[in-house]
């Protein structure tokens, strides 16, 4: 399935526009699906946006402009305030689920391939710790410690939950026929 075609795709060209009128913008990446190239019309769209270390407050406080007006919900996860990171996220009017992460080189975070820079400088990269690619199982723990400290809202449990159950669903289905 070409990207153009994905109902998500407006959805990651709006936010990558979006992000470059972050204060101390440096550079945005896509990873997840959209960055290995599986990204189907269930997926959702995940991103890193690099901010100068010393204009991350400002771009913090700036982050409801990565959204758009029409959003369903949205909400933030930044457990962790004496490090320059945390993550905006939001369901588009549509129900495609857009996790944006901001943060700084001086934060220290970690990615894994696949990832595409999009915006900004491709050295950017640099400024990240390389780590092996995450399990589903250690992203399901991580959300898990999150919830029970009272940082993820059940709804993005619940989301994912969904999404899971449809693509099972359509497995099943498409199977039978």
């Amino acid at each position: 399935m070409d990207n153009d075609s994905l109902r998500a795709w407006p959805h990651l060209l709006d936010v990558r526009k979006r992000s470059l009128l972050l204060p101390g913008h440096r550079a945005t990446l896509v990873i997840g699906s959209f960055a290995a190239g599986t990204a189907d019309d269930l997926s959702d769209i995940d991103l890193y946006v690099l901010i100068d270390d010393s204009a991350f407050t400002d771009a913090w406080n700036h982050r409801d402009s990565l959204r758009p007006g029409d959003a369903l919900y949205w909400w933030d996860i930044r457990p962790d305030t004496n490090r320059e990171i945390g993550t905006h996220n939001w369901l588009t009017s549509d129900m495609v689920l857009v996790e944006c992460a901001l943060t700084t080189a001086k934060a220290q975070p970690r990615l894994s391939e696949p990832y595409m820079v999009v915006e900004g400088e491709p050295a950017a990269v640099e400024s990240f710790i390389p780590r092996n690619r995450i399990s589903r199982q250690e992203l399901n723990d991580f959300n898990t410690r999150l919830k029970e400290a009272g940082h993820l809202p059940e709804v993005h449990r619940l989301y994912g939950d969904f999404i899971r159950a449809l693509r099972a669903a359509r497995t099943t289905q498409r199977a039978e026929h």
